[in-house]
């Protein structure tokens, strides 16, 4: 079954929406994080512990109290309240406070290091247990210090403690998040690590940490000038959350990563420039004019290169820009011929070939010396190029003479040619090489073709017009404009089976052709976990997200505000194994301050929070916000009076009062969700404020302030949690 997912009516405080904005984030004090971790800690698990089960945990609890910081690891996600769960206020009223239950299996036999830096500004840290050692390292990439804004290379080593081997087949899960040694919830005392990495495993969508380093995003294309950054992770209740939208220039056409994934780098035919976005922060960096109307863009495999397709109008001689992915500017500009352009690359990244559809040419170019080498006549209109590195040759589908050119990789001239039906439309090789896939949008079939042999060896129909081939390490998704399914092809089976095993899908309302809106992107892309792949559908107004095996999608997500998704990517945020036992990944330190590295092992069970700070950096504190200042310390009220709260707002740069009336909106939000009340802000003259509010049932309370003058939004200012108490009883008339 189907399950569509939706934006939230209300986001909460959505920290990370701006990866800028989590200055503000990592300055906060720990209101909204004791009431997430209050609720997180009161309906999971090990806080409906009793009876006999909690007393015969006591004695081991106590021992960890007293001999360690840590506590236990998260064992499930996503646990709701229980049925009848009462409110917080009732639950103090009727029941003596509950305990939560105790583990010491994470923590028996842990031997802590010391902390050690070393003279290139890096901290190190190992702890030991059941035989299992971890050494975490985190080590400045730009300069000899740890600092916020900069970036730095995090890294766990798991080794045998006794041998010094590596430990393979290993996934461990970590996080980044500030620092806060002195908070406790109201309920359950201090926060220990597995707290916190119980409140992420639960995706709670008001409390994130600065980094998740288990997550991915997905991107969508869409059919205006945006593109939608959903975080599939962030949950509540089924609700998927819009990360961050990113506004162009102009509608984009095509996208590619940069050397790195840490840039994105996206065609605008109208504005004939490539926009280069950045995907920690989601926000451009530049733009890079790259000649009249660019299309197509391909990433050489050694990742020096973007190649960009030029078509400009009115049959003027069309071309390639060459663009430098470490500088982000562009190199070269070689005429090519007129016409589409598609782009494939030898597998050595020597020389790149580039279609003239109009010209019926295929150019070769030299990427060394950034020079064409020659044009090769194709007798026919080129429709895809695609290069096997098994065959050393490139094979280019001419779509009205129905035939697959194939053109030696070294000597650049064509040797032989595979004659098919007209109304080819693309060409792909499935992983390994030996394997083409040409679509046929004419016919509706895919013929599949044994490079050894330049032989047909399979003529499969599929739905009505297929034009796309993404590859997944065991199928080949043929994405059809026309139908209302996407047929799956085991590739895994070519040579081995006579028969091909063959899985057509029904995942959408309409098909994908019926929509205007359509890219030469592809809308197939393959999540990090393998075995499920995320597909955009502009007619549907969706995304959707499949797991191989399954007859019908998963889920769907919405590129939200009525964009229109064309194409999809998704930006990998997980913990790279970089050799055997050594996970890494890189990040840009959002805040300065202490920082708790969270670490969790599932076998053996171990779990950790690893220390280490950074620096202020004093070029982006010029640049933070102002700051919302709360007077009144009262933080309880009853149900049904009167509650008072004052505040003010204060300049960054020197700490004083702004005495200028700002427009000001203030929100109360129950912790259950409902109900949620808006609040009118009286200026007292002299740069303060006051509200009267009053709650109507028992239980916490977030109080929201922000200012749209100030640039002040939910995610720079820190809620106020007050504790509403149940309202006095009325004594009835005649008693004493």
């Amino acid at each position: 079954m189907q399950e569509e997912t939706t934006a939230p009516a209300l986001a909460g405080v959505n920290i990370q929406t701006q990866r800028s904005d989590n200055v503000a984030r990592g300055k906060k004090t720990n209101a909204l994080l004791c009431l997430m971790l209050t609720l997180a800690l009161l309906f999971s698990p090990f806080a409906a512990a009793t009876g006999e089960e909690q007393k015969a945990e006591e004695p081991k609890a106590k021992a960890v109290n007293e001999g360690t910081q840590q506590g236990e690891a998260p064992e499930g996600k996503g646990v709701s309240a229980p049925a009848g769960a009462e409110e917080p206020g009732k639950a103090a009223e009727a029941k003596p406070e509950r305990k939560r239950k105790q583990r010491t299996d994470y923590d028996e036999d842990k031997v802590i290091g010391e902390v050690k830096k070393g003279e290139d500004g890096s901290v190190s840290q190992t702890i030991e247990q059941k035989g299992v050692k971890v050494e975490f390292t985190v080590t400045p990439l730009m300069q000899k210090v740890l600092m916020e804004g900069e970036l730095a290379e995090l890294k766990f080593k798991v080794t045998d403690s006794t041998t010094g081997e590596s430990v393979p087949a290993l996934r461990p899960l970590a996080w980044l998040d500030a620092r806060q040694p002195n908070v406790k919830t109201p309920m359950f005392g201090a926060i220990t690590c597995d707290d916190k990495i119980r409140t992420y495993l639960k995706g709670v969508l008001s409390y994130r940490p600065l980094v998740d380093f288990n997550s991915y995003y997905i991107l969508t294309l869409n059919n205006d000038s945006t593109i939608s950054v959903i975080d599939p992770y962030i949950s509540l209740a089924g609700i998927t959350q819009l990360y961050a939208m990113v506004y162009m220039k102009a509608s984009g056409e095509d996208w590619s990563f940069g050397d790195t994934n840490k840039f994105l780098f996206v065609t605008m035919p109208k504005a004939d420039a490539v926009a280069v976005i950045s995907t920690e922060s989601f926000k451009i960096e530049k733009g890079i004019a790259v000649g009249r109307n660019p299309m197509r863009i391909a990433l050489q495999p050694d990742r020096k290169y973007l190649v960009v397709g030029i078509e400009p109008p009115q049959d003027k001689e069309g071309g390639v820009t060459v663009i430098d992915t470490t500088k982000q500017e562009a190199v070269a500009v070689i005429p090519t011929g007129n016409g589409r352009h598609e782009i494939a690359f030898s597998d050595d990244s020597l020389f790149a070939f580039v279609t003239n559809s109009k010209d019926s040419t295929l150019t070769v170019i030299d990427m060394q010396t950034l020079k064409k080498v020659k044009d090769i006549p194709l007798k026919g209109r080129p429709a895809s190029v695609a290069y096997s590195g098994l065959s050393k040759a490139a094979y280019v589908a001419l779509e009205d003479e129905g035939s697959l050119v194939v053109v030696d990789g070294k000597a650049h001239a064509e040797t032989a040619r595979i004659m098919l039906k007209p109304g080819l439309r693309v060409v792909r090789f499935a992983p390994g090489d030996k394997w083409a896939f040409v679509a046929n949008a004419v016919d509706n079939v895919v013929n599949i073709i044994d490079v050894a042999t330049n032989t047909v060896t399979h003529t499969q129909p599929v739905g009505k017009q297929p034009d796309q081939i993404v590859f997944s390490s065991a199928f080949a998704y043929i994405y059809t404009s026309q139908d209302d399914k996407t047929t799956l092809i085991d590739h895994l089976s070519l040579g081995k089976k006579e028969e091909l095993i063959i899985h057509n899908i029904p995942l959408w309302q309409k098909p994908p052709g019926t929509s205007r809106y359509r890219s030469v992107a592809d809308a197939v892309v393959i999540s990090p976990y393998e075995g499920h792949a995320i597909i955009a559908n502009p007619a549907d107004e969706k995304v959707y997200y499949y797991m191989e095996g399954m007859n019908a999608a998963m889920g769907t997500f919405r590129s939200y505000g009525g964009h229109l998704p064309k194409a999809a990517k998704v930006v990998d945020r997980s913990l790279r194994p970089v050799e055997a036992g050594v996970y890494s990944s890189s990040v840009r330190l959002p805040v300065s301050g202490e920082y708790d590295a969270a670490f969790l092992l599932d076998m053996p069970k171990m779990v950790h929070c690893f220390n280490f700070s950074a620096l202020v950096n004093p070029v982006l504190e010029k640049g933070k916000a102002h700051q919302l200042e709360v007077i009144s310390t009262e933080r309880e009220a009853a149900a049904g009076e009167d509650f008072t709260l004052n505040f003010r707002f204060i300049q960054n740069w020197d700490k004083q009062p702004i005495t200028e009336q700002a427009d000001v909106t203030i929100m109360s939000i129950h912790s259950s969700g409902m109900p949620t009340a808006n609040h009118a802000a009286k200026y007292n003259g002299d740069g303060t404020y006051s509200t009267v509010m009053r709650f109507t049932m028992p239980g916490y309370y977030s109080i929201v302030i922000k200012s749209s003058k100030l640039k002040l939004g939910v995610d720079k200012t820190e809620p106020v949690i007050v504790k509403v108490s149940p309202a006095a009883k009325k004594e009835k008339a005649g008693t004493q």
